[in-house]
């Protein structure tokens, strides 16, 4: 009969002494490997922008009085909830929350790192004009200065060549055939020289491409006869207020 032998849980051949000297020679390897672990999520944290998604539930009721309203079975045929969220989703009805949330211009802070969009906390806002095809859907920087009381608005016209000039605030300015606007709201921000500030206006087209990629709806419940509306940002406001504006324009 064959014989068993019971292996210990601890190795009778292990020698601790051995083990320590290995251990003393790769203690910097060990130590340097825990540094950047912290080191390495600590910078994750700190520079990963969060992201933030917002949702909005529609219930169409049985007697489709909203499909009445908005007079779509004349647009789209016989109605159903895939027109309503075609509907939702066309250029024509986004235009009104474009145009409500004025979100053709927006506002950036650029640090070394990291880009924030400052959805409604921008130290600045600006207005503008008969708006011309050199300055739509580029970053035009702006800058403060306390001291001269003036601010110099500035952007690349191609990759080495910068168009620069210095304007007052509170007072309309005419920049290359475009009439511009500009507020200071926070001069103090624009003393922190980590971040520079700029601005960008979209041309429509754009501006509904650029705003709405991140805008999803779809059949929550065929039964239930309801629409779900998602929106995912970096900033929370912002996607709240998509939501919710497009949901009322329903």
């Amino acid at each position: 009969m064959a014989k068993s032998k019971k292996i210990p849980a601890f190795n009778d051949s292990f020698d601790i002494n051995k083990f320590w000297i290995v251990f003393k020679k790769n203690i910097w390897i060990y130590l340097i490997s825990i540094v950047l672990t912290v080191v390495g999520a600590k910078l994750y944290i700190r520079y990963t922008i969060p992201i933030y998604e917002t949702s909005s539930v529609i219930q169409i009721n049985n007697e489709e009085r909203e499909t009445q309203l908005l007079d779509i079975e004349s647009t789209y045929g016989q109605s159903s909830l895939t027109n309503l969220i075609e509907l939702i989703r066309s250029s024509e009805f986004l235009k009104r929350s474009l145009q409500q949330l004025n979100l053709y211009t927006n506002y950036f802070g650029e640090g070394h790192f990291v880009t924030s969009e400052l959805y409604k906390r921008s130290p600045f806002f600006v207005e503008l004009e008969n708006v011309q095809a050199p300055i739509q859907n580029k970053q035009i920087y702006v800058e403060y200065s306390s001291e001269t009381n003036k601010v110099t608005i500035s952007y690349n016209i191609d990759k080495n060549k910068t168009y620069s000039v210095d304007i007052n605030k509170n007072e309309w300015t005419e920049i290359n055939g475009c009439k511009i606007y500009v507020n200071i709201i926070s001069p103090e921000s624009f003393m922190d020289r980590n971040t520079k500030y700029y601005f960008i206006n979209y041309d429509e087209a754009t501006a509904l491409s650029t705003q709405f990629a991140q805008l999803d709806v779809n059949i929550l419940s065929s039964d239930a006869n309801t629409i779900q509306i998602k929106y995912t940002s970096t900033n929370a406001q912002k996607a709240s207020e998509i939501v919710n504006t497009i949901s009322e324009n329903f």
